[in-house]
């Protein structure tokens, strides 16, 4: 099903603001090219349906009426440069074991969430007035939720879970619904096998996942984020507020999920209608 993005956000911005423009924070997390173009075309929606757009990226773009980047600089260099220091090439992630491929990821994520620390960018947001409002948070979530520091500075507006990715290990986690490993490859398998084993080793991945996260990788970020914030509640916590998630999923493609009503897929968001083709004749004919 195709989801048009400005009835989402009609939808999301009106029920709670009686108003013709909101000023929107979008929070670009996680570190990927891929996803700043994703979100580039819900930016663009937005703005095209009148609202002012703050995007907070460690990417880079030229700001426009309506549009305005706060550059992250320090972030991929901070991510990238151990990799570099270690000599370990990138695109061998996929060769490693699923095992180790976790651990790598949670490096990643810990390091991004310093990088955004440690970027002028953040100080940019910080210096906002606090009296400043945003009518709604768009975070884009898989890769960590440091940036959730700021919902507490701009009084707890709304937030929405949004992302170019298809992966519901950590939705599961926010939204506290079922996950069911039986048949939910996770993220760092090619392929979920239907054998004990491969079933074993998929639940066992999951539940590494699981508690790695909160009780390693969770309390690491409140400890990076907590130099900056003074009283900041758990960064977990600030992730519950969200009141719906939307992300990169189509049944048709990712397989059946159990999904509560606040998580939406939106698979193909990002796809524009093909421009009709002028000035060329084509022979229909079959000889």
């Amino acid at each position: 099903m195709r989801v048009r993005i400005a009835e989402i956000f009609l939808v999301l911005l009106v029920g709670h603001y009686q108003c013709e423009s909101a000023n929107i924070l979008v929070l670009e997390e996680l570190l990927s090219p891929s996803h700043f173009l994703w979100l580039k075309k819900v930016t663009a929606g937005l703005v095209a349906a009148g609202h002012n757009v703050t995007v907070v990226t460690p990417g880079t773009d030229v700001s426009s009426e309506n549009l305005h980047y706060i550059y992250m600089e320090k972030v991929y260099d901070m991510v990238y440069k151990p990799l570099d220091e270690s000599g370990t090439d990138f695109f061998d992630f996929g060769l490693m074991n699923p095992f180790l491929q976790f651990l790598f990821l949670s490096d990643w994520v810990t390091n991004s969430c310093k990088g955004f620390v440690a970027s002028d960018g953040w100080q940019v947001l910080k210096n906002y007035p606090d009296d400043f409002k945003f009518d709604l948070v768009i975070h884009d979530f898989p890769a960590g939720i440091c940036m959730l520091s700021f919902l507490q500075k701009f009084n707890y507006p709304p937030l929405v879970f949004m992302t170019a990715y298809a992966e519901y290990n950590f939705i599961a986690y926010v939204t506290k619904t079922v996950l069911t490993p039986a048949y939910s490859p996770y993220a760092t398998l090619a392929e979920l096998k239907p054998t004990f084993l491969a079933r074993l080793e998929n639940f066992l991945l999951h539940t590494v996942d699981y508690f790695y996260y909160k009780f390693i990788i969770f309390p690491e970020m409140d400890r990076i984020v907590s130099s900056s914030f003074e009283n900041l509640p758990p960064l977990m916590e600030l992730a519950e507020r969200t009141i719906i998630t939307m992300f990169n999923y189509d049944a048709a493609i990712d397989g059946v999920r159990q999904l509560p009503p606040n998580v939406i897929g939106v698979g193909g968001l990002q796809i524009e209608k093909p421009k009709e083709l002028t000035g060329v004749g084509f022979n229909t004919n079959l000889h």
